[in-house]
């Protein structure tokens, strides 16, 4: 499945791309004039970095029927992490790079993984909700660089069959009734963001350094309720599987991938705020067709597209005409109705590298 916040050592020594930030022939204004995105016109290799559900057939197939003369070459990413770095050194080269708002898509478009978009080249951008197009990393300085394409909600996880009542607050993750059976995403926007609601802090992105060790005391002294840090949704569903865990920072898609596979989990909106991520795609610096590459994140934030996300992995989705045109049974499932009361983005704050520090000094103790 996508995938979300990753631990990002922005602490390591940055390599700097050939490119910089704003660089490249293309911009939100129309530098890309000469690209054609009629079928006829688009043809070639076309290479996507991805998270794998960014490209799995069932989700790709459209494409290849309006596309047929695109080769449509993939390579999968476990983490942004290492997304980051193999894009830093020259290890990839793609056309198309996915990437999530609460992982690193600020920091990529700093260093300047992508060409700034003529989006008039992409009709569907008129139909992407307005408030993920002010999400960091999706605009820079006026240039559009991520087309947004899906997003889910941050929340809390739980087995109900242990975890009574239903928890409604940050406050029920640290609860000492469940020490030895919780858990954290091992991620720092996760953590902290989680301890600062927890504690009352309603503005977690934007607190001060007295705020952020009051956080960081606040989890170090709650450190030994925790059974472990999960890593990924694979992390994440296996400890609900084997019941090693009853409660922990979570998403609504990893719980319903839980329940359908007849272990019982579930998933909350926390009072104090839902922390919500957006993941979506842009086109690299050195792509190598743009014709395909315009294409393709088009057809991504298409209702097609779109459609198929939220039916298949109850994504929020960012198509506006897509989202209300859902079945009921398929906006209640994925939230896509649901109205949020003060989602959080889960992006960098701008202080990220204290943040990293402060998640390293709580798992160590």
């Amino acid at each position: 499945m996508r995938r979300r916040p990753w631990l990002v050592a922005l602490a390591a020594p940055v390599l700097m791309l050939t490119a910089t930030a704003g660089c490249g022939s293309g911009s939100s204004s129309g530098g890309d004039a000469s690209v054609n995105t009629s079928p006829q016109k688009v043809s070639g290799p076309l290479e996507v970095y991805a998270y794998e559900d960014g490209f799995t057939p069932g989700y790709v197939r459209s494409f290849k029927a309006e596309y047929p003369k695109v080769q449509l070459k993939t390579q999968a990413f476990q983490s942004s992490t290492q997304a980051l770095t193999k894009l830093r050194t020259g290890a990839v080269s793609p056309d198309v790079i996915n990437t999530c708002v609460d992982e690193n898509a600020a920091e990529e478009v700093r260093l300047g993984v992508y060409r700034p978009l003529d989006i008039s080249k992409i009709p569907n951008w008129k139909y992407i909700d307005p408030e993920l197009k002010k999400l960091p990393g999706v605009e820079s300085d006026g240039k559009v660089y991520v087309i947004p394409v899906d997003a889910g909600d941050g929340g809390i996880q739980y087995d109900p069959r242990h975890v009574k009542p239903a928890p409604t607050s940050w406050k029920d993750l640290f609860n000492p009734k469940y020490s030895g059976w919780a858990s954290i995403e091992d991620n720092p926007v996760t953590a902290i963001d989680a301890g600062a609601l927890a504690i009352g802090i309603k503005d977690p992105l934007h607190m001060t350094d007295a705020q952020l060790n009051q956080v960081k005391n606040f989890l170090i002294a709650h450190r030994s309720q925790f059974r472990t840090w999960w890593e990924s949704d694979t992390d994440n569903e296996q400890l609900y599987k084997t019941g090693e865990i009853w409660i922990s920072t979570g998403y609504r898609d990893d719980a319903y991938t839980i329940q359908k596979s007849g272990v019982p989990n579930d998933f909350v909106l926390p009072k104090e705020g839902s922390l919500e991520w957006t993941c979506g795609y842009g086109i690299s610096a050195h792509a190598h067709n743009l014709n395909a590459a315009y294409a393709m994140l088009n057809w991504y934030a298409s209702v097609e597209a779109e459609t198929y996300e939220a039916k298949t992995w109850f994504y929020r989705i960012a198509n506006v005409k897509a989202r209300a045109a859902l079945p009921k049974s398929v906006l209640d499932r994925s939230g896509n109705n649901q109205k949020l009361l003060n989602p959080i983005p889960a992006s960098e704050p701008a202080n990220y590298t204290a943040w990293v520090q402060v998640w390293q000094d709580v798992k160590s103790g």
